[in-house]
């Protein structure tokens, strides 16, 4: 009989395969499955788990996962808070809440009203039931140990309140121009020489008190740029009377003055720069004199105003494309109110669309002149822009002075045969002896400087011709 290491050796078991198995000295026959299900198979788990069951019923070990707030470190498992991170936010607590906390080692829920018996109320000092912390003061009525007590100047009344005594004697509070505060004014320096300035009973600044560079006559020289000194002015040297108007913010030095602000004016006095802060708004300057640039003679400033209207002043665009109609009617009837003469100073053009047409009387329009040439046309000079093609803006009345003005057609193009139509710059309108008005086109295609003698009349239209 070959022994077992004589035996081949087995390629593949089968549960059913049998085996000899000596029991009480007889050999048996057992099959592998049965000789199997008396032992335990080997258990595997990865690390980082625990070996438990988590399948109903029974059954062999199974592996269990480490949750989030527990980590395993050298075979112990240990509690590492981090479940606390994904707990819901409570934006507010109230007495009934409950907080956990370590009594003696061991976790325990504390109510939060259990937390107010750690804190006690001192003196003058109250805890709510709903934990808000208020204090109080007892009321200072007089100089007890504990209370306020008040300083010179101050009282304390029978309800407590606090009134300050104010005075000029000693241990009485100062106010207004009270010596005793540092740079306060005092009435004694009002409109004096080193002083400060007065006002009238109107809150504006009277020509008496302007410096004598502004009441004995001004001339505006322009913007300066106190940043970078242009124009390039320097201390002590200057013409009495003339000043600039400070465009720039900077620090110029100027005689001692070093800090300009934009608004503020420069003034030579005739012998030094001179600054009026935030310049002269609000002055009333209408009975002051002033001396124009290149003139010679100082006049009223109320009086050089009203020698004529300026239209500048009734706050048109002149940009060619805002409709300035409106306030050119504003301009001209202010002028012929007073009779008195409109100046067109030279600058934008001045768009006419057809929104007033105006009846000129007694009114002398006066202009600079046409004082570009080339193309396109009316770039600068004293230069109305017409783009209304039914109607003419002006109709020439009576007693009427019309000098240095220009007239330009922004939309009127050249064609092979001849310009577009449009509607002439100037009417004249005469009364017939029926009494109807009689309107007299003069052509836009002409260039007239004429008289009409019965009319006292004037007109002065230049444009592209000669």
């Amino acid at each position: 009989m070959p022994t077992i290491p004589q035996l081949p050796a087995a390629t593949q078991i089968n549960s059913d395969d049998e085996l000899p198995l000596s029991q009480g000295g007889v050999t048996r026959s057992v099959t592998v499955a049965e000789v199997l299900a008396g032992t335990q198979p080997a258990i595997t788990s990865a690390s980082g788990t625990l070996l438990g069951r988590v399948s109903l019923g029974p059954g062999g070990p199974e592996p269990v996962s480490v949750g989030v707030g527990l980590a395993m470190s050298n075979g112990a498992l240990t509690a590492t808070g981090a479940e606390v991170a994904g707990l819901p936010l409570h934006a507010s607590i109230a007495s009934g809440d409950e907080v956990v906390l370590n009594s003696g080692g061991q976790p325990a829920l504390l109510p939060l009203t259990g937390l107010r018996a750690l804190f006690s109320a001192g003196a003058n000092v109250q805890m709510g039931a709903n934990g808000v912390i208020s204090a109080s003061t007892p009321l200072a009525t007089s100089l007890l140990p504990g209370a306020v007590i008040p300083a010179n100047g101050l009282a304390v009344g029978s309800s407590g309140a606090i009134t300050v005594n104010y005075g000029t004697a000693a241990g009485a509070a100062a106010q207004g121009n009270d010596s005793r505060i540092v740079g306060a004014e005092q009435t004694a320096n009002k409109g004096v020489p080193n002083g400060y300035a007065a006002l009238d009973a109107s809150g504006r600044l009277p020509a008496s008190q302007l410096t004598t560079a502004v009441a004995g006559g001004l001339a505006y020289q322009g913007v300066w740029n106190a940043a970078t000194n242009r124009p390039a002015l320097a201390s002590g040297a200057g013409t009495q009377g003339k000043f600039y108007e400070v465009g720039t913010t900077g620090s110029t030095t100027l005689d001692g003055i070093s800090q300009w602000n934009a608004g503020d004016l420069a003034v030579f006095s005739g012998t030094v720069w001179q600054k009026v802060a935030g310049g002269l708004a609000g002055a009333d300057l209408s009975s002051a004199t002033v001396l124009a640039a290149a003139s010679t003679a100082p006049r009223n400033l109320g009086v050089r105003f009203g020698d004529y209207i300026n239209i500048d002043d009734f706050g048109l665009a002149r940009d060619g494309v805002t409709d300035d109609s409106l306030r050119v009617a504003a301009a001209v009837s202010a002028a012929m109110a007073k009779a008195g003469k409109l100046y067109v100073p030279a600058g934008g053009p001045i768009l006419l669309a057809g929104a007033a047409q105006l009846t000129l009387q007694n009114v002398a329009l006066l202009g600079d002149g046409l004082t570009d040439i080339g193309y396109p046309y009316g770039h600068i000079g004293s230069q109305f822009w017409i783009t209304d093609t039914q109607s003419s803006p002006f109709y020439l009345g009576t007693n009427v002075t019309m000098d240095g003005l220009v007239f330009f057609y922004p939309n009127q193009f050249d064609q092979p045969s001849a310009p577009d139509p449009i509607p002439s710059a100037v009417r004249l309108c005469s009364e017939q002896p029926s009494g109807n008005a009689d309107h007299q086109e003069l052509p836009d295609h002409q260039c007239l400087r004429r008289a009409d003698r019965a009319a006292k009349r004037r007109l002065q239209r230049r444009g592209d011709c000669e």
